[in-house]
């Protein structure tokens, strides 16, 4: 594929992300579950450094960047591509232990990942040469950080889907299962592939193979299940909308109960004050009558 269709492809790829990142940052406070509103706060981070590192590798492939700053930008781009990953883990590892009890618990998981990158670059420095090093980084952190992630999140929102179901939103369940499905395929596929490097299995599971098999980049198919990811993650967050809806239509009721219950009260009370009164009249008849008679 020629550049100038790999610069789209990165393009749209940076900007379903980014779209993602910048909704999900915007809306994912209005939810009403804790526990949803807190493990969207990472999947908004995701979103949007990913979407930095892609238009990173867009304006690489565009020749915007010099040679002397290609290792500067390498690194930047490794740091942002593993920050990015660790926080759909973290998303993804919040929502499959589903409690706010178990918010600090479930940064292990990202926290273990990280430790396995970190241990795993130190072992591959004294094995390789730079410029083979940067490639092997870049494979391992997809080996390492970004495919567990991608299956967090996916059964993380699997998860969520079925906590939609019981709250009655079934429809945005299913957006959550397909966005669980999108994830999966990011993760699983869209990372195992990757360049060639010298790290196993990367010798021959790599982009080369790929686009011989079906004649088209892994960047596509990335792209593809990024959008695809992003248009149903945005979907779901309706339900926020649709949740806040239901309390002012709780609310509204509740206040429309209680005003019924103060009219009952008055007007029990008015009963009680008139039934009281005409006691008290025949009362004082009574006494005037028997005065009289006596």
């Amino acid at each position: 594929m020629n550049p100038p269709s790999l610069i789209t492809i990165y393009f749209f790829y940076g900007l379903a992300f980014f779209s993602m990142g910048l909704l999900v940052a915007m809306e994912g406070g209005r939810s009403t579950d804790a526990r949803l509103r807190i493990a969207l706060r990472p999947l908004a981070g995701f979103g949007l450094v990913h979407a930095a590192h892609e238009w990173l590798s867009m304006f690489n492939a565009m020749g915007h960047i010099s040679a002397n700053a290609q290792i500067l930008v390498s690194f930047v781009s490794l740091t942002l591509l593993a920050f990015s990953f660790l926080s759909l883990a973290a998303f993804g590892a919040y929502l499959v232990l589903g409690s706010e009890s178990t918010w600090r618990v479930s940064l292990i998981i990202p926290l273990g990942l990280e430790a396995i990158w970190v241990f795993g670059l130190l072992s591959f420095k004294g094995e390789y040469a730079r410029p083979d090093l940067l490639i092997i980084a870049d494979v391992w952190t997809r080996y390492s950080i970004a495919i567990p992630a991608g299956l967090l999140a996916a059964a993380g929102l699997v998860v969520q889907q079925r906590a939609f179901r019981r709250a009655g939103l079934v429809k945005f369940g299913r957006d959550s299962l397909w966005a669980s499905v999108a994830f999966g395929w990011y993760g699983l596929v869209g990372q195992l592939i990757t360049q060639p490097s010298l790290l196993p299995p990367s010798t021959f599971l790599n982009t080369e193979l790929f686009i011989d098999l079906f004649g088209f980049p892994i960047q596509l198919l990335r792209a593809v299940t990024a959008i695809f990811a992003s248009v149903f993650v945005i979907r779901f967050l309706r339900a926020f909308q649709v949740q806040s809806d239901r309390k002012i239509a709780e609310l509204q009721d509740a206040r429309l109960h209680e005003s019924q219950q103060r009219e009952q009260l008055r007007a029990e009370l008015f009963r009680k004050v008139v039934g009281a009164q005409e006691s008290e009249r025949q009362r004082i008849a009574r006494d005037l009558h028997d005065e009289t008679g006596q």
